[in-house]
Parts: C-alpha cells; structure tokens; sequence
C-alpha cells in the first residue's frame, strides 16, 4: 500500500510519495513491507511532466518503473500541447507491451480465478445461512436442494452487483465471451480449483451461468484480479498556463482492452486557484483537511439514523400506546416522526459538510493558492510523514513508510527533485546523472 498526494496552484504541481511496498509471499499469503519503492517518476526529461503509480507495483509482471522509464526513451523530447496528451500516449505505450492472443494472459486467469473466488464466497454465505438452523442428518438429506437454492441466490446477487456499474468505455471492444470459450479447458479447471469438494455440483449449465456472468463482468469497474494500479500524471502541456493532473486506474491486458476506469482530470484556472488531492490511503489527509475522520462522520451518521428512524418512535409509539390512543392516530404520528427525523438527519449532514468545507478544508485549499513552490513541497511531505506516524501508531502493518520523495513541477523550471532516495551512493555513480540528462 501506499500514500500519495498532489497539491497546485496557479505556479506549480509538488507531488510527494512514501516508499512502502507491501509483497505477499508463499501459499499461506504472508505479508511483508519493504520501504524502498519508487513511486514518483519524471515522465519526460525535457518537459514539466511527472507521475506517480500505486497500487501494484507492476502491470502485467512488467514493473512499473521499467515501463515509465522505456516510455521516457521513446518521448524523448516530443511535445505534447495537453497533459490529457502525455496519458493517452503513455496508455497507448502500455497496450503496446502486451501482445493480444487466444490464449489467457497472467491478469486474464487472475481474473477469472478471483471472479470465481468471489462466487463461492457468495455461494458459501447464502448456504451457512440455509443449513444455520438444521442438524447434519437433515443438511445430507436436502444437500442438494439447499446447494440448489444458495446457487441461484448467488446467480442473482451477482448479477444484481453486477447491474449496479456502468460498463468501461476501455472495455467497449473486449473478446471476453470468445476467449472464455476458447479456453473452457483452462477454465473449468479454475473453476474446480476454487470449489474443489463442491464440484460434482456443477453440471454443465451451471457452469456456463458462472462464465456467463464472469463474462458480463469483464467490462465493470470492479478489479477481480487483485492487480490493479493507478496512475497519476501531473504538470503542464506545452499550450498550458495553469498545471492539471489526470488520474486513472489500470487492471491489465484484459481480454483484448487495456482496462482502465474513467480519466479524472483536475485543471488550475482563475478560478480554481489550488487542490490537494490524495491517492491511495488518503483517509488521514482527508481527516486533517475535514476536521474529522470519515469512519467517524459515518459512525456519527449511523447512530443519528438509529436513534431518529428506530428508537425515538419506538420510544414515542409505545408511550402513546400507553397513553390508549388509537392505532390510526398513532400511525399517522409515528409518519409524522420519521419523516422528521430523515429531513433532521439531511438537514444535519449538510450542517456538517458546510462547516467542514468552510472552517477546515476550504481555509486549507485557499491558503495553498497563495504559497511558493517551496512551501507547498514542504506541505506534501508533511502529509505523507503524517499518513505514516497514523500507520506507525496503530497496531496494523505499517503499509506507509520509509523515504518520501517530493518533486515540484513548474512551468519555467520544469521537474525538479526536492527530495530522492537513491538506492546507490551519487557521487560513485556520476555517470547516472550524466545519462539522465544527456539528450538521446
């Protein structure tokens, strides 16, 4: 895991980064961190262009600095006029990487496995729940009309999850469907891997339902494959005044497509003079620019919702019963009550927003607008370190530490480093710095 944050204004884009890394290691999935990762990457040597990658730390087992930096060698000291641009290009440059065939790649079985995976989860809960209440002479005696029942269960609740996203426009062109037949022996030997004493269960239709769906799945959002990264890429066009970044999230080389959400674009103008934006683990950064935690505004939220649409008319209907009104009146008050306490709960929540955005975020954002390029580099570390004292003082892994690098990108002065780690000592290696920034 990781944190990452990037904050403009009108002069310049500072981007920070922690070094964390975590790996999972061995059958019994073991985790261990190591804080030496590069994250934060010039993108053109000639231009004011960065990016930043979290999430996996490769793409399909290419790692992620191989593939920035082989990139940088081909753009060389080629323009692009919009940031949009340099994504587009780098997109292009990563589907390059992966030749398209019949059979399926690393991330394609990652995917079907783990789509596998989240059906038997599914199907594993709904038939807990129908056997919870009955001995084991009578879960053998209906095993296969309960194992019936938790399917189609499982069949609905993932096609209703499935409903619930809108298709990738990245995933338009996909050959899911084709590629799933083509490689039905590979398939359902996936499918046996996951279900292993369930498996003389699944006849050949139901079988096909699992595939249809992992087919109908393939062009949503949602990751199955458990490699899934994000990029970042922040700075100025050669046609661009204010700086902008540009984020999305890649899975891989998915049946065809190169599979990446949606492109969210933040642009510095007159009028939107600065942003802070976190990625990755960005909850403790949006506690210091909120005021308040966000498990804690939900939390909070939880207990007004319990309390104003179960117990106080609960409360109030008993005391009228009590009281030996009729039901039609106590009806239409408990209503009445309800009704109340939604719009008390809205009318809360907006109370709260408001005050967040104009006493803690808003002042925050409207301050970075007027600081110098040093401070605002100094203002992204500062909230990197504090993501990592969070991780550091809890008692879960510390998946955010070790170095930060900080860069700032400025229209006239380009990339600059204010903070690397190397993993080597510079003044041995002289001959590194002369080759990046040589001209090629």
């Amino acid at each position: 895991m990781t944190t990452e944050v990037s904050i403009m204004n009108t002069q310049a884009v500072a981007l920070a980064a922690d070094s964390a890394v975590t790996v999972t290691i061995g059958p019994n999935g073991a985790h261990k961190v190591y804080n030496s990762v590069n994250k934060l990457f010039a993108l053109s040597k000639y231009e004011p262009v960065g990016i930043m990658i979290y999430g996996s730390a490769s793409y399909m087992s290419i790692p992620w600095e191989t593939i920035i930096k082989t990139y940088r060698k081909i753009l060389s000291s080629t323009k692009r006029d919009k940031l949009e641009q340099y994504l587009a290009d780098f997109l292009g440059h990563i589907k390059s990487l992966v030749e398209d065939s019949q059979d399926l790649n690393t991330i394609e079985a990652q995917y079907i496995e783990g789509f596998i995976r989240s059906f038997y989860v599914r199907l594993n809960d709904y038939f807990t729940e129908a056997t919870s209440n009955l001995s084991h002479d009578q879960i053998s005696k209906q095993l296969s009309e309960l194992f019936d029942t938790s399917f189609e269960k499982a069949i609905d609740s993932i096609a209703t999850s499935i409903c619930t996203y809108d298709s990738l426009d990245s995933m338009e062109s996909n050959n899911a469907v084709s590629k799933l037949d083509h490689n039905s022996v590979q398939v359902d030997h996936l499918i046996d891997g996951v279900f292993q004493n369930w498996k003389s269960f699944l006849n050949l239709e139901r079988r096909q339902r699992i595939i249809k769906l992992c087919a109908e799945a393939a062009p949503k959002e949602p990751p199955y494959s458990g490699s899934e990264s994000g990029i970042v890429i922040a700075g100025f066009g050669d046609k661009e005044i204010f700086p902008a970044q540009v984020e999305t999230r890649i899975e891989g080389f998915l049946f065809g497509c190169l599979k990446h959400t949606p492109i969210q674009a933040t642009n510095i103008s007159e009028k939107n003079t600065a942003s802070i934006t976190p990625f990755a683990q960005g909850d403790v950064i949006a506690s210091f620019m909120n005021g308040m935690a966000s498990e804690l505004y939900h939390a909070v939220g939880g207990l007004m919702s319990h309390f104003t649409e179960n117990e106080v008319p609960d409360q109030l209907v008993k005391a009228m019963q009590e009281e030996a009104l009729s039901p039609d009146v106590i009806d239409r008050i408990n209503r009445k009550i309800k009704k109340a306490g939604i719009d008390f709960i809205e009318t809360s929540q907006a109370y709260l927003a408001d005050k967040m955005d104009n006493e803690h975020s808003g002042p925050i954002v409207s301050a970075v607008g007027f600081l110098p390029k040093e401070e605002i580099a100094q203002l992204a570390e500062s909230l990197v370190n504090l993501t990592s004292v969070r991780r550091r003082m809890s008692t879960s892994s510390e998946t955010v530490g070790g170095p930060v690098d900080v860069a700032i990108i400025s229209k006239g002065d380009g990339f600059i480093w204010i903070k690397r780690k190397h993993y080597f000592e510079p003044e041995l290696n002289n001959h590194f710095f002369s080759n990046y920034y040589r001209d090629e």
